[in-house]
């Protein structure tokens, strides 16, 4: 923590003040004075502290706090409030589900005291003085804790020195005044002048200095304007390069990554200035490869006191997966009011030709058990999938993959159709926030049906036809930023993504001669998603989630003039869990006819509020009670025939 050198002798280093803590010449006095002022307010309701600690805490106050809300300082204290009546019998009868009664503790509340005035200090109120006191609530039979927080003035950073620094090679020097944390004129703060700091350290590592760090941070305050002098102090020694690469495995190695995969997957070369960036990035890289449980890359940098060495030697630390995977599994689905049972089983071949690529297949089977009142296996469905993963494409920001997928459904009396399709896709790693694709898709979609049946599966013929056979080509691209906390369950940051989709291409350049006799859709299909998520109580108990999507499918050329339908296995659809809740899921939509087939435009829009019923409750069983949360929510949208059909 940085150094205050300039407290004057009257007040304590801290910047606590409370009763009794005045020079010792005025103990006498102040003792007295304390005494007079709280006989009237309190000589009813006071209780020793002996007795306050057996009495849970019934309220906490604060008063005073104009520049942290009360939330910010009750997270950094620990008297707390104490739980509910209901919390607490629930603790009784399972500790996991409830939380334990909060009883007062004084010398608690007297920590908690300081570490407010801790906390006063690190933003540059070093003049702030924090009274505490507490009292017997006769209503709610426990203590009233108050704290009175006097913040007085604010420093500033009135200069910045960096000490040590004169010897760095020319263009290091440079880069380390631009985008600074910290600057003159800002109001002072303890945690920027860390970030400051770090930021320096993570430059010189980044620039050949590894065993750069701080050696001390100063802050001189002025009592004649209450401001601050920062002044940094560093040690960094020589300049250091990347040396000899070697590799170590741990177990056996089915896998046998080729030696030049493991050396491209390295973002530098020996002689190269030493980065600790590039030594991160390289551990990545090999775990991406998806061969590796373990995947370090080691560096043995020299003391610090060492003028002569100048390379770091790199030791790669591996340890392998299976080369070869089987995984069963019992899978259940639910769709057209029709719910099936069935299982599958995947296979993975990691490494297939010895340069980290992945060969995966998946094979599965569903039959319905009811629903609909159909007899069991009146409605089947089959399905498989085979993968080919080349994890690094051209650089290591790309990677590229190829897809076969086939999948036959049929229900008795109503339809039968199969999909088969291939798709080409190349992902890229633009930043660790920004992702990109761009996918090549080629399907055929046959589906028949009885057009004069009355229900709903009828949607996807159009009037008087029983077959219809697509052919399509797609071209998709995407790009999409992820500012979120957390990738699974996220409570602060933004997500948008946006794609675009173009279907028939090949059949208006190559017409007949692609579409073999089939029909084929010509659109363009253009989407945007994007989330929003807020942490209303600072521990993650309290969280609003927002979300929109907007897409449409524009038809073109004779697919608009002739009417030929999107695709179904292509279009919007409205309700079920991932959409408009409270609808089924395929229900929504404002042309009836369209139910369970969709149709060509959506908007969605939902706000919710995530409720953390048990946070910082500890793991009970298998369970963890901590990450079940109770979802308010409120949602709204539809699906249209046409984009320009939408109504808000």
């Amino acid at each position: 923590m940085p150094s205050d050198r300039n407290t004057t002798d009257s007040e304590r280093p801290d910047g606590i003040h409370v009763p009794g803590s005045a020079p010792e010449k005025n103990i006498a006095l102040v003792l007295i004075f304390v005494s007079i002022l709280s006989l009237p307010l309190h000589a009813q309701n006071i209780i020793h502290p002996s007795y306050a600690d057996s009495v849970e805490v019934s309220d906490i106050r604060i008063e005073g706090n104009d520049a942290f809300g009360d939330a910010t300082i009750t997270e950094i204290i620990n008297t707390q409030e104490t739980a509910s009546g209901f919390s607490q019998f629930m603790y009784g009868v399972i500790e996991a589900l409830g939380s334990p009664p909060q009883y007062f503790d004084y010398d608690t509340f007297k920590k908690d005291a300081e570490a407010i005035g801790q906390l006063y200090k690190n933003n540059g109120f070093f003049e702030c003085k924090v009274d505490y006191s507490y009292e017997y609530d006769e209503d709610t039979t426990g203590i009233l804790a108050l704290f009175d927080i006097a913040e007085g003035g604010r420093s500033k950073i009135d200069s910045i020195n960096y000490r040590n620094l004169g010897r760095l090679d020319s263009t290091v020097y440079a880069n380390l005044f631009e985008n600074r944390v910290l600057k003159v004129g800002q109001d002072y703060s303890a945690a920027r002048v860390e970030s400051e700091a770090g930021r320096i350290i993570d430059i010189l590592r980044n620039n050949g200095y590894p065993r750069a760090r701080r050696d001390s941070i100063v802050v001189e305050r002025k009592l004649s304007n209450n401001n601050v002098t920062v002044k940094y102090t560093f040690e960094h020694g020589k300049q250091l390069y990347f040396g000899n690469v070697v590799d170590s495995t741990i177990g056996d190695d089915e896998i046998r990554l080729a030696r030049k995969v493991l050396e491209q997957r390295l973002e530098f070369q020996k002689g190269d200035v030493y980065s600790v960036q590039k030594r991160q990035d390289s551990e990545a890289n090999l775990l991406r490869l998806g061969i590796f449980r373990r995947a370090e890359v080691e560096p043995q940098i020299p003391p610090i006191y060492d003028t002569i060495t100048t390379t770091v030697p790199i030791i790669v630390i591996m340890e392998a997966r299976n080369k070869y995977d089987l995984t069963p599994a019992i899978i259940a689905k639910s769709q057209n009011s029709v719910f099936k049972l069935g299982s599958e089983i995947g296979f993975v071949w990691r490494n297939a030709f010895a340069e980290a690529q992945e060969i995966s297949a998946k094979v599965g089977y569903l039959f319905n058990i009811g629903g609909s009142d159909l007899d069991p296996f009146d409605s089947q469905e089959i399905f498989g999938r085979a993968r080919y993963e080349q994890p690094f494409f051209i650089d290591n920001s790309n990677s590229l993959s190829f897809e076969l997928a086939y999948t036959s459904a049929f229900e008795k009396g109503l339809y039968d159709g199969t999909l088969a399709q291939s798709v080409l896709g190349v992902r890229r790693r633009f930043t660790s926030q920004v992702t990109g694709s761009a996918d090549y898709t080629l399907e055929q979609l046959r589906f028949e049906g009885d057009p004069n049946n009355p229900s709903p599966i009828s949607g996807a013929l159009r009037p008087g036809e029983d077959v219809i056979n697509y052919r399509n080509s797609l071209i998709s691209f995407s790009l999409s930023q992820d500012r979120t906390n957390d990738f699974f369950n996220p409570s602060a940051g933004d997500y948008i993504r946006g794609t675009v989709e173009e279907a028939g291409a090949l059949a208006t350049i190559f017409g007949e001669t692609f579409t073999g006799g089939f029909q084929s859709t010509k659109y363009v299909k253009g989407e945007v998603l994007a989330k929003r998520f807020y942490d209303l109580s600072d521990n993650k108990s309290g969280i609003v989630g927002l979300k929109l999507k907007v897409g449409g499918i524009f038809r073109y050329g004779d697919s608009k003039s002739n009417d030929i339908p999107v695709p179904f296995n292509r279009r919007y659809y409205g309700g079920g869990a991932t959409g408009v809740r409270g609808w089924g899921s395929r229900k929504l939509v404002v042309d009836t006819s369209k139910v369970d087939f969709g149709s060509n435009a959506t908007v969605e829009a939902s706000i919710e509020y995530r409720w953390r019923l048990f946070p910082g409750a500890r793991k009970w069983l298998a369970l963890e009670p901590s990450n079940l949360m109770l979802v308010l929510f409120a949602d709204a949208g539809n699906v249209w025939n046409e984009f320009y059909q939408i109504r808000l």
